[in-house]
């Protein structure tokens, strides 16, 4: 397994990912990404969904709903402060727009997903002329998917692109890749079966969850999708999997898989990895 060399002391840095056990692994991840506020985030309260907004908030000339990761069980949209600052700057004109949905076990699905779709309500009522993209990082990717399956036509028309960073979207957890890297890095089998089993239940393996172009063939506009993949991760095949059923749905589908790279590896700040990924992100956000 190559891992790039720039990435390889980030692995020790992840909290293990203990999902059967969200407390301790909550407490972990806010010592070890917690502290992070910057005094340029905007909060507001959506639906009694707290929601961070960075860069041009009065008259932004796109809007970026980026929504974070965590396997469904923990995280925070704080955590992704300082990226979502360095794409507000990068990508001209935009808002980037980060909710705190609700986590399982304590809301199982689909809270999450009413959370987030409350959000991207809001932005295309608040900016109804605006174009809006989508962003998603693993759970958070898993529920820009799912936003598909409950968006109805005239939202659905308003995004315009989606981005999906080594997405979690499949509960069966039965790739190939997950039996090459069982053990992760950073994300392994248990750690998922376990987010999966919080977030739908005991039968997770046997739920196929809704998303863009399942519900309704043909009903629903599908919008330009990037899915951005690492290839030592155990979720790449599925997102591999979903990038040919949307392909062959006839939706233009981008996908990228930089080298040596790992779950949770590609946005590490001062990577080449991550240049790659950021640029890539920049020029598909704002075409």
């Amino acid at each position: 397994m190559f891992i790039d060399p720039e990435l390889r002391d980030a692995i020790a840095s992840v909290p293990e990912q203990r999902t059967w056990d969200v407390r301790a692994l909550r407490a972990a991840g806010d010592r070890a990404f917690g502290g992070t506020d910057s005094a340029a985030v905007v909060l507001r309260d959506v639906g009694g969904v707290e929601t961070r907004l960075l860069g041009s908030v009065s008259a932004p000339e796109v809007v970026v709903v980026a929504i974070h990761g965590g396997g469904y069980v923990t995280g925070r949209a704080e955590f992704d402060d300082a990226r979502n600052a360095e794409l507000a700057q990068l990508i001209p004109g935009s808002l980037v727009v980060s909710p705190d949905y609700r986590l399982a076990p304590e809301h199982p699905y689909p809270a999450a997903v009413e959370d987030c779709l409350a959000v991207l309500r809001y932005v295309a009522d608040t900016y109804p002329d605006i174009p809006l993209v989508l962003l998603g990082d693993s759970a958070g990717g898993g529920l820009v998917d799912q936003l598909g399956g409950h968006v109805d036509a005239e939202l659905a028309a308003r995004v315009e692109r989606v981005i999906l960073l080594e997405p979690c979207l499949d509960p069966r957890c039965d790739t190939a890749s997950y039996d090459t890297y069982n053990e992760g890095p950073v994300w392994a089998q248990k750690a998922a079966r376990a987010a999966w089993e919080h977030y739908l239940g005991r039968s997770a393996g046997s739920i196929t969850l809704p998303g863009w172009g399942r519900s309704a063939p043909g009903a629903l506009r599908v919008p330009r999708h990037l899915i951005v993949v690492n290839f030592s991760d155990p979720l790449r095949d599925e997102a591999l999997n979903r990038a040919r059923e949307l392909s062959d749905a006839g939706v233009s589908v981008e996908v990228m898989m930089p080298a040596g790279s790992f779950h949770g590896g590609l946005s590490v700040p001062g990577t080449r990895v991550w240049a790659q990924v950021r640029e890539r992100i920049v020029e598909f956000a704002s075409t």
